[in-house]
């Protein structure tokens, strides 16, 4: 995937972080990564009743041809895509470009510029509320990347921070849906939300773990079948085996001790 895709702001929390600036891309070529676990996608559809916005999409095989809202270059728009080619040939497959911030894909859902868009929480939960229909919903792995120069000591630092904020969540995922909440401030339809509004099966997180390299070569061969890299998949380049392997083993050890 293009960018960085990193731990969830609400699993940072759990161990007591703020979020940084705007990230950097970094260098792709050997880095050591872990699986990531929680983004949520939903296919939303605007149904008011009575208005333009009414939807007569229940289905996401009948998105075929219809515009739908993806936020080109990052994580939910290949999700997205994966999503509707599940349910029709590729050549019905008619996306539009979105913003970045689902809360402005949000909004133009509302307006009717597209049929269909892809979000996150806590926009899943304000599209539901706002009237709009779930058709389809989906999870997927990303990847940490890191610079060459990381060492084994701090990604296994970084395994273990992980570690403990997935099962601190997992433990009670009621008390920190708030700071989906805490992190849109500003946005009237987030602040309205209350914990209870949370489908809670929409937040599953996973201990990290080695990329399993029939994954990544799926996930790169895929990718290049839409046009979006070019050349062969090469696991030595995309994936730094030596330092994944002793982060992992310096990391169990520590917590066992």
């Amino acid at each position: 995937m293009d960018g960085v895709v990193g731990l969830p702001w609400t699993a940072r929390r759990a161990l007591g972080q703020t979020p940084p600036g705007p990230m950097k891309p970094l260098d792709r070529a050997a880095r050591p990564s872990t699986p990531e676990y929680d983004v949520n996608l939903n296919v939303m559809v605007p149904m008011r009743d009575g208005v333009r916005l009414a939807s007569t999409v229940y289905a996401p095989q009948e998105l075929a041809h219809k515009r739908v809202a993806l936020d080109y270059g990052n994580g939910t728009a290949y999700a997205g895509l994966q999503m509707l080619e599940g349910a029709m040939p590729r050549e019905a497959v008619t996306s539009c470009a979105g913003a970045t911030s689902p809360a402005e894909r949000f909004a133009g859902l509302m307006r009717g510029d597209f049929d269909a868009t892809v979000l996150q929480e806590p926009w899943i939960t304000v599209a539901e509320k706002a009237g709009c229909r779930l058709v389809s919903t989906t999870f997927f792995h990303g990847t940490w990347v890191a610079h060459p120069d990381v060492s084994t000591e701090a990604y296994a630092a970084l395994l273990r921070a992980i570690t403990r904020a997935v099962r601190r969540i997992n433990a009670d995922k009621r008390r920190y849906v708030s700071y989906f909440i805490r992190d849109w401030a500003g946005h009237p339809e987030v602040a309205a939300l209350g914990p209870d509004d949370f489908n809670l099966g929409r937040i599953q997180l996973k201990e990290p773990g080695p990329i399993p390299e029939h994954e990544a070569r799926w996930a790169w061969e895929w990718m290049a079948s839409w046009g979006l890299i070019e050349g062969a998949f090469d696991v030595t380049t995309q994936i730094n085996r030596k330092v994944e392997r002793e982060a992992h083993e310096l990391a169990t050890a520590v917590r066992a001790s």
